[in-house]
């Protein structure tokens, strides 16, 4: 049955299935459903299955999906089912009986990719964050040559499926001998693989060496490599590089070499660049030495000028030196610029005046509407008059309309903070805006406290006063957060008629800032969207908001995030250091007060879910 279920969309199946005639009479033909989709999906299933019984493999344990491969070419053109390509995904073991055995066993993996070998329809295959570490210590089959057993399963599949176009092996524990298969599989010229995705795998420089090879005899043009944080050294990711310039750059698309923390002693980098047309996204995140001894900027125009750049990430390099600076410059004010739509400048050391020259310069791109920038973690105030530059520009829309200045360093200059953030009271052209994680420091406790105090009071006003931003993020942590200062703030959204999405999880508001979100929620009518968990709200706090929905003086929110860190937290603090009697009791008190504040919450969600089915209903009812 799993053969015969799966030979209809396999035109040229490499096998041939031979019974006794006393037999054939007594196969069974799978029942066939109308839908094609269901068809395929119901083959595969199958073929696991099959595999599953002869591996004698628990089949319930085995978890993933089969699906469409979204905007690709053969479903814009609706072609035919035995044309349309179909992405497999691995997920975790489904929950055993026993329930710690979260990974894989090596006969299962080896069903699994066996039943993955000859598929024609598999466009791609993804098996990002499954442990396969154990399967390489496993000797491969004798024809393999001492290959480990997950480097030949992986050499078969590359080679046997003509479809097979992108393989996702992130964080899967792959060694260098693996990776050095993989490039045996490319050099073979029977794989047809473009994208290949190996970050969070450390690659040695054997691994890396054997990979280059492999892609320079490859037949097909390499379209998307991620090889992030793989503890590349320079002259393993050279050999990369190398390889890929000498195999039709024109054709790549995607590269990110983000968090390999090493130098590169050559331009090949920008060689490769300038000529990759069909560049889109670019990852260079945390790579600072590459920028070292580089006699051409990375960022030039002349090394990305003739790209299609749609995502370009910066984070984390240092960008202050004049020359890359004034390249970064000119590159914002050229053409290729205006097909930017992501674009990532955090913790690029930059100062105020540089961030506001970006900010202005961004702002005369025909992309200002469409961009979103990252610029936060820089350090806004370290000059007074930079620190000017840029409160000038907010002020005067100089600005895109999606700005993240998350990881922003503050200092603790009252008045500078005040500055700053009145500026968002001003600005009429930003959206979106994320303040998440602010960095506020002082030698004297007690000013950082009396800065954060001003910092909550001017968001207060931002609240009542701005008339543009939609989304609003003021997210932080036990390290970097606004605090529970912001629970008076929250009382300026009674006044404001443009926020829909609020997110300050992470603030230790507790429940006076509950209660002062609840009386807010009687008069704003805008708010659709709130996160609030992470708060140390307890069951006052949570009761004050469910009364608000439940009573209907709030029907407008449609989404209120499920507070799963509130929940779990209530009263683990409280303290148990009593007679064994007096803790079971104690225990037990908690486990029923945390049962009430989980109903509160799941009257919360039930009130907001009747909200939305009322407005599909009004909706339907109108058209």
């Amino acid at each position: 049955m799993a053969i015969d279920s799966i030979t209809y969309w396999w035109p040229n199946p490499g096998y041939k299935l031979k019974t006794p005639k006393n037999l054939q009479s007594m196969i069974l033909s799978p029942e066939r459903e109308s839908n094609k989709t269901s068809e395929i999906l119901m083959g595969f299933d199958r073929m696991i299955e099959a595999q599953c019984h002869a591996n004698k493999v628990n089949r319930s344990r085995i978890n993933f999906n089969v699906e469409y491969v979204l905007g690709s070419e053969s479903v814009m053109l609706g072609l035919e089912v035995n044309n349309l390509p179909f992405r497999f995904i691995l997920l975790p073991p489904k929950d055993s009986k026993s329930g710690h055995n979260d990974v894989y066993s090596n006969q299962e993996l080896v069903t699994i990719f066996n039943s993955l070998i000859y598929h024609p329809l598999l466009h791609e295959i993804i098996l990002r964050d499954i442990n396969l570490f154990e399967l390489q210590i496993q000797p491969g089959p004798k024809r393999h040559k001492g290959r480990n057993m997950l480097g030949s399963v992986l050499y078969d599949i590359l080679l046997s499926n003509p479809r097979l176009v992108k393989l996702d092996l992130t964080s899967c524990g792959i060694t260098s001998e693996t990776v050095s298969i993989i490039g045996q599989a490319f050099m073979s010229g029977q794989s047809c693989l473009e994208c290949l995705l190996l970050s969070d795998n450390p690659i040695t420089r054997e691994g890396a060496q054997a990979l280059a090879s492999g892609l320079t005899g490859h037949k097909s043009a390499i379209k998307e490599l991620d090889i992030s944080n793989c503890k590349l050294t320079h002259d393993s990711i050279e050999y990369i590089l190398h390889a890929l310039d000498t195999n039709d750059p024109s054709k790549l698309e995607v590269l990110n070499l983000s968090n390999n923390m090493c130098d590169l002693e050559s331009n090949i980098l920008t060689e490769l660049l300038s000529k990759t047309i069909s560049l889109r996204s670019l990852n260079l995140r945390n790579c600072s030495k590459f920028f070292i001894h580089m006699i051409t900027p990375v960022i030039s125009i002349e090394t990305l000028g003739n790209t299609q750049l749609t995502t370009l990430n910066l984070g984390g390099v240092s960008l202050n030196d004049h020359n890359h600076i004034n390249a970064l410059y000119a590159y914002i004010q050229s053409p290729a610029f205006a097909k930017l739509r992501f674009f990532n400048i955090e913790d690029c050391n930059l100062g105020g005046e540089m961030i506001a020259i970006i900010l202005s310069y961004v702002t005369t791109s025909p992309n200002s509407k469409k961009i979103r920038v990252w610029a936060g973690g820089n350090h806004i105030t370290r000059t007074l008059q930079g620190f000017k530059e840029l409160c000038n520009a907010i002020n005067n829309n100089w600005t895109p309309t999606w700005l993240s200045l998350r990881y922003t360093m503050f200092g603790s200059n009252l008045e500078m903070v005040n500055d700053f953030l009145q500026t968002f009271c001003e600005n009429s052209v930003i959206k979106y805006l994320d303040l998440s994680y602010p960095y506020f420091n002082a030698p004297i406790a007690s000013r950082v406290t009396k800065t954060v105090n001003k910092a909550c009071e001017v968001i207060g006003k931002v609240f009542r006063e701005n008339q543009s931003i939609r989304e609003l993020h003021l997210n932080g942590d036990s390290e970097r957060r606004f605090g529970p200062s912001l629970s008076i703030s929250l009382s300026g959204l009674k006044d404001n008629d443009t926020l829909e999405k609020l997110y300050i999880k992470g603030n230790a508001i507790g429940d006076r800032g509950a209660l002062s979100l609840s009386e807010a929620l009687k008069s704003n009518r805008k708010l659709k969207s709130l996160d609030i968990d992470e708060n140390e709200i307890g069951i006052d706090g949570y009761s004050a908001i469910n009364y608000v929905f439940t009573s209907g003086s709030n029907l407008s929110v449609k989404h209120f995030t499920y507070p799963i860190q509130d929940l779990e937290t209530y009263e683990n603090k409280r303290d148990l250091s009593f007679n064994p009697p007096t803790i079971k009791r104690m225990a037990l008190e908690k486990e029923k007060r945390k049962a009430n504040l989980r109903r509160v919450l799941d009257e919360i969600m039930d009130s907001i879910k009747q909200f939305n089915n009322f407005d599909s209903t009004n909706d339907a009812f109108n058209e």
